[in-house]
């Protein structure tokens, strides 16, 4: 049992959160004033605002985001990082099948919009003394921290940072020894939400407002700038074996590559089995799980993105509709005959 030290007014405003994805997971979010006093792990700043996300699983209703926030408010306001963190959590919930952590919080994640401190973003597990358990020690909490917002301005940076943030949160980590982080799921994090993203937007299920106005142009320049040059990369050359098993940032790179390669080309259930078979949380071993979740189904059909031959995974699967032209690594180079 926990106890909630955390004293707030009675609730301001409140709003719904349809899903846009068949099946998905509705939200309620409930904005109120707080204190003036400092919440977190972190005390350097008061917060004044809390939004907080409540996402109906199955026949309950059960809080996922606690997002605190000051006022005045600017681009970067408590209940739009909470409306954009429940489109987040619904992708997760509903497509990758990932919820919030056990371990931490009762399955929150606590956001912290902070005036003060660096441009950027922050994600930690750490003791929240505002919430003690039956011996009165502070919990531990998944917490995010996007630092000196009063600065952001740009709707498509507002996206990528809590994307980032979030996909160190809840995504499955994968560790790169000296690479440009030690953990790479806050950058594959920020391709797959703002790729899904984007395509929600371009099909008319989100709104601008959704992602703090976000333009489905920024979305598009910063797909063509991070996520299909590295698509059609591995669909063209394969996997960078090297890289792979190397240290650094071109094992990093190699890593990012092959994983957007799997979530925009291969089906959904393909890619969210590659992020539970990573077992030792590796880059090689990642490259393992795609071949293994690619042979778990009785047939998988994969998007061929180019005129021309292709690489493709093929493990232990036996193939139909193309023409082998190369093995290397359990991959296949395949020429499409149909």
């Amino acid at each position: 049992m926990v106890f909630a030290l955390l004293v707030v007014a009675t609730v301001q405003q409140e709003s719904f959160v349809k899903s846009a994805l068949p099946d998905g997971i509705e939200s309620i979010l409930r904005t109120q004033t707080l204190p003036n006093q400092a919440y977190g792990p972190k005390p350097a700043h008061e917060f004044n605002l809390l939004t907080t996300v409540s996402s109906k699983i199955g026949d309950a209703q059960s809080d996922r985001f606690r997002v605190f926030g000051s006022v005045p408010e600017k681009l970067l306001t408590t209940a739009g990082a909470a409306r954009f963190l429940a489109r987040l959590f619904d992708y997760n919930y509903t497509v990758l099948r990932l919820d919030h952590s056990r371990l931490y919080g009762s399955q929150k994640v606590d956001v912290y919009l902070s005036i003060s401190g660096v441009a950027g973003g922050e994600q930690l597990v750490a003791p929240d003394p505002t919430t003690l358990d039956t011996f009165g020690r502070p919990t531990l909490s998944n917490v995010c921290y996007v630092y000196d917002v009063s600065t952001l301005d740009d709707p498509l940076e507002a996206c990528r940072e809590l994307a980032h943030e979030y996909g160190h949160a809840t995504l499955p980590p994968v560790r790169v020894p000296e690479g440009r982080e030690e953990w790479a799921n806050g950058h594959l994090g920020e391709r797959i939400y703002l790729s899904h993203l984007r395509t929600q937007l371009s099909a008319g299920f989100l709104e601008t407002s959704d992602l703090f106005g976000a333009s489905k142009d920024s979305l598009d320049r910063y797909f063509l700038k991070k996520v299909w040059p590295a698509v059609l990369g591995v669909a063209k050359n394969g996997p960078n074996f090297v890289a792979l098993g190397q240290k650094g940032d071109a094992a990093f790179s190699a890593y990012l590559a092959l994983a957007c390669y799997t979530h925009e080309l291969m089906p959904a259930g393909v890619f969210r089995r590659t992020l539970v078979l990573d077992q030792d949380q590796s880059v090689p071993s990642f490259a393992k799980a795609i071949l293994e979740a690619s042979s778990e189904p009785k047939n998988v059909e994969i998007r061929v993105p180019h005129a021309g031959s292709v690489w493709i995974p093929l493990g232990s699967s036996r193939l139909s509709g193309a023409k082998v032209l190369a093995k290397k690594n359990g991959w296949a180079k395949v020429q499409p005959t149909g």
